[in-house]
């Protein structure tokens, strides 16, 4: 697997920032291969083995919406476009693989714009600017053990997952930011929903937690990310794309499939397997 994510800002860095980037860089080093493209991450880089793959050319945003909500609709590049017209499964698989890198081992981007994504001149898509960690995800438990009486009030607030809330009715959950969870009115562009947990979901006295397969709604579920890509696929391409929509978009998460089976999906129509 590929880690996609570089950081295009400059700016310093404090201690727990920095910790927090070690240990992801640490975890990936011992788990995963790292394709990391941080510009901001000086002196970071040698916390990754010396034979990691580190490839620069990330490319450029693949879109440019609205800053922080509304309804104006995203203007997609257009490289993106063109990618979308000429190979829908690959930008698919792109898309997919992307999300797969860092929401598998517990991270959400819980802001959500076409400009934190860039798509380079061989089609792979990268996210820009770090997502936030889950405090029930494997790395994050490990972060909250080692670091967690250090850290102080403000960077536990940093976690999502951190607290399981009691709850009545889904308006006793907190949502995600307005623009990821789409729960206030005008804060998406139309064709846009968040996930029911996103928007806030009580299941039995419980706040529903978030996870890899809120991602996996979220492609589903707005109109620059699979849906853009499956509108501009003909024939049986874009039936498929359609079907891992429909399967994408179960209201109960763990009917959704994950990135890696998204992407073996994929793989095996490439291969002349449908999906049924």
């Amino acid at each position: 697997m590929v880690t996609r994510i570089y950081n295009r800002k400059r700016r310093p860095e404090n201690h727990i920032a920095r910790g927090l980037k070690l240990a992801f860089l640490h975890f990936y080093k011992t788990h995963i291969s790292l394709h990391l493209c941080d510009r901001s991450c000086r002196g970071v880089s040698h916390a990754i083995a010396p034979d990691s793959p580190i490839d620069l050319r990330t490319g450029d945003p693949i879109g440019k919406g609205p800053p922080e909500y509304g309804t104006a609709p995203t203007v997609l590049s257009d490289a993106f476009r063109r990618m979308a017209e000429a190979q829908p499964l690959q930008l698919a698989r792109s898309l997919l693989a992307c999300f797969q890198s860092w929401a598998a081992v517990g991270y959400l981007q819980n802001s959500f714009k076409a400009e934190q994504f860039t798509m380079n001149y061989k089609g792979e898509v990268f996210m820009v600017d770090g997502p936030r960690l889950l405090a029930n995800a494997p790395l994050g438990e490990a972060v909250l053990r080692t670091w967690g009486s250090k850290l102080g009030e403000s960077a536990l607030q940093k976690f999502l997952n951190a607290q399981r809330t009691k709850c009545q009715t889904d308006d006793d959950c907190p949502p995600t930011k307005n623009n990821h969870s789409c729960r206030r009115p005008g804060s998406c562009e139309a064709g846009a929903r968040g996930a029911p947990e996103a928007r806030g979901k009580c299941l039995q006295g419980t706040c529903a937690l978030l996870s890899e397969k809120t991602h996996v709604w979220d492609v589903a579920h707005r109109p620059w990310l699979l849906p853009y890509v499956a509108d501009r696929a003909t024939g049986g391409d874009r039936d498929f794309l359609v079907a891992l929509i429909r399967h994408a978009s179960a209201e109960d998460p763990d009917d959704r499939p994950s990135f890696a089976e998204l992407v073996a999906a994929i793989d095996r129509r490439v291969d002349g397997v449908t999906l049924n």
